[in-house]
């Protein structure tokens, strides 16, 4: 007889440790960011106007931002600007070859 219920695939005990350990730490830089009174328990200089670090960086919202301007190329040409190639092909009516024969050897 078969059973209807299925089990639910569970995740080996490492990856849900390095997966809380993730969670809690994202939770726990988001709270001392939020208050100010736990990032003065972790910098003592948290009241400071120069003060930067990535507490500071993420309750302003610019921990994304990147040091670098970053540089677009130019598109090369657009297909309207390419210039088209012509192939001339010279063809003899003197000596018609079917596909595949060699031209005749010469008496030398």
């Amino acid at each position: 007889m078969k059973s209807w219920t299925q089990q639910v695939p569970v995740a080996p005990l490492p990856k849900r440790v390095v997966a809380l350990l993730f969670l809690l730490l994202f939770l726990g830089v988001y709270a001392i960011s939020a208050s100010h009174s736990l990032h003065q328990l972790v910098h003592h200089d948290a009241g400071a106007a120069n003060h930067e670090c990535v507490f500071v960086q993420v309750s302003s919202g610019h921990f994304l931002d990147t040091a670098q301007p970053v540089v677009l190329l130019e598109p090369l040409g657009t297909i309207a600007e390419l210039h088209s190639v012509s192939v001339f092909i010279f063809a003899s009516r003197d000596c018609p070859l079917l596909p595949g024969r060699a031209p005749p050897l010469s008496p030398a």
